[in-house]
């Protein structure tokens, strides 16, 4: 894996490192004032595990997405899935928690 800045993760602490790292894309705005997360990891947790698990996909999202900063490019993929339920303004909040708080 290639970090950032362009060095390679060459240990198994240095991996662990880099993904305890908080995810920080530059196409995801700000949460607003008084923003409620808790209510958006509910949201995420019942729109995100309709059609897998995030269990299942977590160490991709948090090395290709994470690394890249592009969460808004993975929620929109999924919002595009037919009977995904993920509406703009859910997916507006999504991405502001995964931005934000996940870890």
């Amino acid at each position: 894996t290639t970090m950032d800045d362009g060095r390679y993760i060459r240990s198994v602490e240095e991996y662990k490192e880099y993904l305890s790292k908080p995810v920080v894309s530059a196409n995801v705005p700000k949460a607003p004032e008084g923003f409620d997360f808790d209510g958006a990891k509910s949201l995420w947790e019942a729109k995100c595990n309709i059609c897998h698990t995030f269990d299942s996909t977590k160490d991709a999202f948090k090395t290709k997405y994470k690394k890249t900063g592009k969460i808004d490019v993975i929620v929109k993929r999924m919002q595009a899935v037919p009977g995904s339920g993920i509406s703009l303004e859910d997916a507006d909040k999504i991405m502001i928690y995964l931005n934000e708080k996940f870890q």
